[in-house]
């Protein structure tokens, strides 16, 4: 299943900190918070297909 949420990081050198951290403006921020909500609807989706298939990772 595709996910098309994503977090666009311009001029990423720029965000780096000192200690190589990313400093997140409120734009990626938002974009964050968004692909973590599709992550979990996604997630939720698929738990039982995945709990009934005993190849599944666990």
């Amino acid at each position: 299943m595709p996910i098309f949420e994503s977090i666009n990081v311009p001029f990423t050198a720029q965000k780096l900190t000192a200690q190589g951290e990313v400093s997140a403006d409120p734009l990626m921020e938002g974009a964050a918070a968004v692909m973590l909500d599709e992550l979990l609807r996604v997630t939720k989706a698929l738990r039982p297909t995945f709990r009934d298939n005993d190849s599944a990772p666990h």
